[in-house]
């Protein structure tokens, strides 16, 4: 099971129990240490088990640290910064493989594997290999005409000459008819009227369970990588009390929650994006939610990846929120 925070409800003080995650920042072994560590897994290959461990919690941290979720996103390095890291490379201090070359033996193990990976061993691997190698479209001749096809579409997608003409020629006469009769659309608007009844159509249909419903599953909307971890961060303080519901199961007046408290509290949480929400104003959020009767919490995406760190301001947070009146 996995470790929770104990939290005093009469104090407020939280106590985090052996096998909570804690930063070690700043921390490192001595050199004495790293060799008894050495020499004490020396010889000792890890179990099946062991490696299915590692390879799941390699492929879950994967996951929360890759694309928008990733700290570095749509971040780059400075001037300076390249720099020094080129200068640590040439002194040798960071070690790349640029320029290097693998070993007859180490090329050896990589085709031992890749047999390994087509042979009778993987039955399933081999099935779907030779399922490939039946199929028409990897034929080469197959493949050149298929070739063909696209550099004929592209080709006529990017225009020849010819095409341009027409275009062209297209485009003067829609000038000269607009010229003479004047655009279609110029100067046209929907009426106050015609904008209210737009509106009130499209309230309607979000009220509508069965047209919520359609539509919810037509968008199959799933809780993203923050929004995965503060439901867990959640369930973890306050078990069962708060259910995700942002793949529009529920509505409140137009808007549809992160999250939403089981026990009929009125409150709603709202995960708020670094990028999505990085012109967006909390409070307005707040307010609508307030119209109808909610509180609203607000919790920023860099919250949430700053919980390794150090959660207690985060859990803090929530269980204020959670329990004021």
């Amino acid at each position: 099971m996995k470790a929770q925070p104990i939290i005093n409800t009469e104090t407020g003080v939280i106590t985090f129990p052996p096998g909570f995650s804690f930063s070690r920042e700043g921390w490192h072994l001595s050199d004495e240490t790293k060799a008894k560590m050495s020499a004490t897994r020396k010889g000792k290959p890890l179990s099946a088990e062991t490696k299915a461990k590692i390879s799941k919690n390699n492929y879950f941290r994967g996951k929360h640290f890759t694309g928008e979720s990733n700290p570095f996103y749509g971040k780059h390095h400075t001037e300076e910064t390249k720099e020094k890291v080129k200068q640590m490379q040439e002194a040798g201090l960071i070690k790349t493989r640029k320029g290097q070359k693998n070993t007859p033996e180490h090329n050896a193990k990589i085709g031992a594997a890749n047999k390994l990976a087509y042979s009778e061993a993987n039955p399933e691997t081999r099935a779907h290999n030779i399922l490939i190698s039946n199929n028409p479209a990897k034929k080469p001749e197959n493949r050149k005409a298929a070739s063909e096809r696209r550099k004929a579409i592209l080709e006529k997608k990017r225009g020849t000459p010819e095409r341009a003409a027409e275009i062209a020629a297209w485009r003067e006469k829609m000038d000269e008819w607009i010229e003479e009769h004047g655009h279609p659309l110029a100067g046209f608007q929907f009426s106050e009227e015609s904008r209210q009844k737009m509106s009130e159509t499209h309230k309607a249909q979000w009220q509508d369970s069965e047209y919520t419903e359609m539509m919810r599953k037509a968008i199959h909307q799933t809780p993203n990588i923050p929004e995965k971890m503060l439901g867990e961060l959640l369930e973890a303080i306050l078990p069962g009390q708060y259910s995700y519901t942002g793949d529009w199961a529920v509505f409140i007046d137009g808007i549809n929650p992160d999250f939403i408290d089981n026990d009929g509290g009125f409150k709603v949480i709202e995960m708020f994006g670094n990028y999505w929400h990085r012109d967006s104003n909390p409070q307005d959020r707040i307010d609508k939610f307030a119209k109808a009767g909610f509180d609203c919490l607000v919790i920023w995406e860099r919250e949430v990846y700053e919980l390794e760190i150090d959660p207690t301001e985060l859990i803090n947070k929530i269980l204020e929120f959670h329990g004021s009146q």
